[in-house]
């Protein structure tokens, strides 16, 4: 700018004034030659008591004398510097007090001198906010790192990240966040870092279902769970990230589901097995029927469907677990109900006192209700009454049979108890492992009039 005083280079004083930040025009000597209004409100000066100062008054005591040398240094060749660009800056109050500022600075030619205009901004707020994870980066317990939300650039790490991926926090800190996971997946990644930018969250799959995986600088793949969220730092928007190596979470679900994969075949292969000689013998006992009317061929055939029910009922126990459950809202009474169609008790009654809504998976509970039903007829007798309803937290199912006894109560869910000579003893084993499998508890006390109430809690509404 050619021709321009200190007073013409600003369009005027009231637009100045009208600037959130504080303005200080400093000439080639060091001098304050103009301050806006808002110097006041930031260091406690009014703009006149600063025309004609050191500007190093608004520097602390102890860096006034480096900072002539800086500023000499930067006259000589001066450069626009933005705001933000990673200094820590202070400056000092009228009163010696001291606070975290940020500077941007432009320089300006003028007919008898150079000069440049300084803008300050408090930033004691950002500041703060910088301790806090400045603490979190050195406290956690999981790899932090935070990366710039445009560009993925990653801006701070702690030592747990270094510790993750065997990179330095130099090199660490040269790297884009994407760098961090295998190659490959690039577009999966990119994906899960817009995702991220979006909206915060727990993630350990890409938006495929795919594992989240880091790749160390040795090249080993560790699985991991990312908690996102976005903050604001000096005006900058980023992605706060903590990285927890699951790798044995991960191993164990992998170990799981080769042990069920081999329990659901050894489950298949055993009930095969079972089931063929099973059913040559109701063949063979169909014929001997024919051919001799006998008390003794009902026994058998009771004993045969027995053991189907105990192949059945093993079948399902091994198998409960291994598909995702489904939840949905459910009307309990309606679903109550419509169990107590496919249950065998002509002489027996359900009474229903609920009309809740839960969310819950309708088939797994469907199996609950016939269970509980069931059992109730084995133990209660084919007259027994059921009744179904809510409770604070979920819901019971009671009878009017002679209960369990308190002594039992602990082993009643275990597959195989039972004490009836015609029970496969699980049935309730069943029970409890779809009520835990949705997440909530089941307990057994005494019904109203002595029978059994099985209490299901930990139920969410939708």
């Amino acid at each position: 700018m050619n021709s321009r005083g200190p007073s013409d280079a600003i369009s005027s004083q009231t637009l100045c004034d009208t600037i959130p930040d504080a303005i200080v025009i400093v000439d080639e000597a060091g001098a304050v030659t103009y301050a806006n209004s808002r110097v006041t409100d930031l260091f406690g000066y009014a703009p006149e008591e600063l025309v004609g100062e050191a500007v190093e008054v608004l520097v602390p005591d102890g860096i006034a004398e480096a900072h002539v040398d800086k500023r000499e240094s930067y006259m000589a060749d001066p450069q626009t510097r933005p705001m933000g660009v990673g200094l820590d800056l202070v400056g000092q109050r009228k009163d010696g007090s001291q606070f975290p500022v940020a500077i941007s600075l432009s320089p300006v030619d003028t007919d008898d001198d150079n000069a440049v205009v300084a803008t300050v901004r408090d930033v004691s707020d950002q500041e703060t906010l910088r301790n806090k994870y400045r603490s979190l980066l050195e406290t956690a317990p999981d790899a932090f790192l935070l990366a710039d939300a445009s560009s993925g650039e990653l801006v701070e790490v702690n030592e747990q990240a270094v510790e993750l991926t065997g990179y330095s926090q130099e090199e660490l800190q040269a790297m884009d966040q994407r760098d961090l996971h295998p190659s490959g997946h690039e577009e999966g990644y990119r994906k899960l870092f817009e995702e991220h930018v979006r909206s915060e969250g727990i993630r350990s799959t890409l938006p495929d279902g795919t594992p989240i995986f880091v790749e160390t600088k040795d090249g080993d793949k560790v699985p991991v769970e990312i908690n996102a969220r976005i903050i604001e730092v000096d005006d900058r928007r980023l992605i706060a990230g903590s990285f927890r190596d699951i790798s044995e979470r991960h191993e164990y679900e992998r170990r799981l589901e080769r042990r069920n994969e081999r329990l659901d075949e050894f489950a298949s292969l055993v009930t095969h097995d079972l089931r063929n000689p099973l059913n040559v013998a109701s063949g063979y006992l169909d014929l001997i029927a024919e051919e001799l009317d006998s008390e003794y061929v009902d026994h058998v055939e009771s004993s045969h469907d027995r053991m189907k029910a105990i192949i059945d009922g093993t079948l399902a126990l091994a198998r409960e677990g291994d598909a995702a459950y489904e939840e949905g809202p459910v009307d309990l009474a309606s679903l109550a109900e419509q169990c107590w169609r496919n249950v065998e008790g002509e002489r027996a009654s359900l009474h229903v006192a609920s009309t809740a809504v839960l969310s819950v998976d309708s088939r797994r509970l469907e199996r609950v209700f016939e269970n509980l039903y069931r059992n109730a007829i084995e133990h209660g007798g084919p007259a027994v009454t059921i009744e179904v309803g809510m409770l604070d937290n979920g819901f019971y199912v009671e009878d009017d049979g002679p209960g369990v006894p308190e002594s039992g109560r602990d082993d009643v869910f275990q597959a195989g108890q039972s004490s009836t000579a015609t029970g496969t003893g699980l049935g309730l084993a069943i029970v409890r492992r779809i009520v835990e499998g949705h997440g909530w508890a089941i307990d057994v006390t005494d019904g109203a009039v002595g029978g059994a109430r099985f209490e299901i809690t930990g139920v969410e509404e939708p």
